[in-house]
């Protein structure tokens, strides 16, 4: 912690926790008080921070609100309770009498005093929450439940995203909303996937900061370009050892060969074969918006289903992204929108099938 003050030079370097009153005192380094913080939620200090690893996530959907209290879980365990910033200083929300809870909220309390570091003008007239939105959240994680749930924070970002929290920007503002009541259940990228950073990388950084329809597509169809990759080395793979097996049909394993290095094949391999989209209205939806932008730009292709279709929208952004008028960027928003939806359930889902 470090709060200096512009016009007296106090610097305030440390606190501590009045139960009995409900006050965070910050203090100098010869204890002297600089400006008492009305906490407004009970302090329970029960927890230390050093126990706790914490995340600040964004999330400016408009169902995130003060009462977006939720407990983490991974296969029903819990690791963790993410909440708004503005959840621990007040109490007209569900959890403020939840002592579960306030031990939480005394650990994001200490996590943000240790983290301050700011110039104010003074100390008169600071306040401690104003450098925080309403979209900031905070992520808590029990270090001990999350070693003995196997939990690595790195393997559940897409589904955090996928729930509406991002590490930059404001978040998930494109897919639906989840019907969440006490707890969110995250789901990790598959396993078949983990090695590819750049994954993570893109939803930690660019997918919750790009807006543009156009770049939020070619964004998008990175993530089916990883994916098809791998399809493409799984069946060359059996195409091997099937040539190994059989040599008295190599004509007909040619063609196999053929229809593999094809890209629109391996994107329908990718929906059908390789993951599982349990969610047909999604599917539907996206072949109809896809087919949508592809008459209205003239397109000698559509597509006779949802991998074909996606296929020829993303033909048509490489060669012809000239003809896209205002009223073609909006239907691109509509399918960026479906499209996302579909990368996260696909990277959830991704296995390798067996022969």
């Amino acid at each position: 912690m470090r709060i200096k003050s512009k016009h007296s030079e106090e610097i305030g370097t440390s606190y501590t926790f009045d139960k009995e009153r409900g006050i965070c005192q910050i203090i100098d380094d010869s204890k002297r008080v600089l400006i008492e913080i009305e906490t407004i939620i009970d302090i329970l200090d029960d927890y230390s921070l050093s126990d706790y690893d914490v995340k600040l996530l964004y999330n400016d959907r408009s169902d995130c609100t003060e009462e977006s209290i939720y407990q983490v879980k991974i296969h029903n365990m819990r690791v963790g309770w993410i909440f708004p910033v503005q959840a621990i200083h007040s109490i007209e929300h569900k959890e403020s009498k939840n002592n579960h809870f306030l031990k939480y909220a005394y650990v994001a309390w200490q996590y943000l005093l240790n983290s301050c570091e700011v110039d104010i003008d003074d100390f008169d007239t600071f306040d401690f929450f104003s450098s925080y939105t309403e979209s900031t959240n905070i992520l808590v994680l029990d270090k001990e439940n999350c070693k003995n749930a196997g939990f690595d924070y790195e393997k559940y970002v897409i589904s955090l995203y996928d729930f509406g929290y991002s590490e930059v920007g404001q978040g998930n503002l494109y897919t639906p909303g989840k019907n969440i009541d006490v707890a969110i259940n995250l789901k990790p990228i598959s396993s078949e996937i983990r090695d590819f950073t750049f994954i993570n990388l893109l939803f930690k950084e660019q997918i919750p900061q790009v807006i543009d329809p156009v770049s939020r597509f070619y964004l998008y169809y990175q993530l089916i370009e990883i994916l098809i990759t791998k399809v493409f080395d799984d069946l060359f793979n059996k195409f091997l050892a099937r040539l190994g097996e059989d040599t008295e049909n190599l004509f007909d394993q040619k063609e196999d060969l053929n229809d593999y290095s094809n890209e629109k094949y391996r994107l329908s391999r990718l929906c059908n074969d390789y993951s599982c989209i349990d969610d047909i209205s999604l599917q539907n939806e996206l072949n109809e918006k896809c087919i949508e932008l592809l008459k209205h730009t003239k397109s000698k292709k559509t597509g006779n289903n949802m991998p074909e279709s996606l296929y020829h929208v993303r033909c048509l952004l490489v060669h012809r992204m000239y003809v896209l008028d205002k009223e073609s960027r909006d239907m691109l928003k509509k399918i960026d929108d479906l499209f996302l939806e579909l990368n996260i359930k696909l990277l959830l889902s991704f296995k390798i099938p067996k022969e």
